[in-house]
């Protein structure tokens, strides 16, 4: 496509005259790193995240299956980063609806669709500025879900689908 690009590391004095160079105002990061505040602070605009999780409920690693375990709702949160995790101004909140034959790897698939279709209408929300956005940073903040308890997640789908069907009948 034409496009020029440079590999550098994510919290780099490089990344800073980047940014500047190419005179970037508004940013979107992919991935799950945490970038430091002096790269934060050097897009006026904001970085977009799109956390996969409803925040602040679903802060931190493994949103997804911490919504499962914990019974809550699954979903997606667009919000502009701070130099907190999966804190900052929320910019749009998509909630998942979970189907009665859905597994992990579906809900998963549809976080990342979910992702991908709300990024248009974020960027959009970000040019309207920031006034009167809910901005988020309190609550639990998970960890990487311990391996004995993800065994249960495929169990406690399969468990809350079928209060699904009974509340249905």
């Amino acid at each position: 496509m034409g496009w020029r690009y440079e590999v550098v590391e994510h919290n780099s004095a490089r990344t800073i005259e980047l940014l500047r160079e190419e005179r970037i105002d508004a940013a979107v990061i992919s991935g799950a790193r945490i970038l430091k505040s002096h790269v934060i602070e050097a897009v006026p605009k904001g970085v977009i995240n799109f956390h996969p999780g409803l925040l602040p409920e679903g802060r931190g690693l493994d949103a997804m299956q911490w919504a499962i375990y914990e019974d809550r709702p699954i979903g997606v949160t667009a919000h502009l980063i701070d130099g907190r995790v999966d804190a900052g101004l929320v910019l749009l909140k998509r909630e998942i609806p979970i189907q009665e034959d859905d597994t992990v790897f579906d809900l998963s698939q549809r976080l990342m669709d979910v992702q991908s279709d709300m990024l248009p209408e974020a960027i959009d929300l970000l040019g309207q500025g920031t006034a009167g956005l809910e901005s988020v940073g309190r609550g639990n903040l998970h960890r990487k879900m311990p391996p004995e308890i993800e065994a249960q997640i495929s169990d406690r789908l399969r468990a809350r689908q079928a209060r699904m069907n009974e509340a249905k009948s």
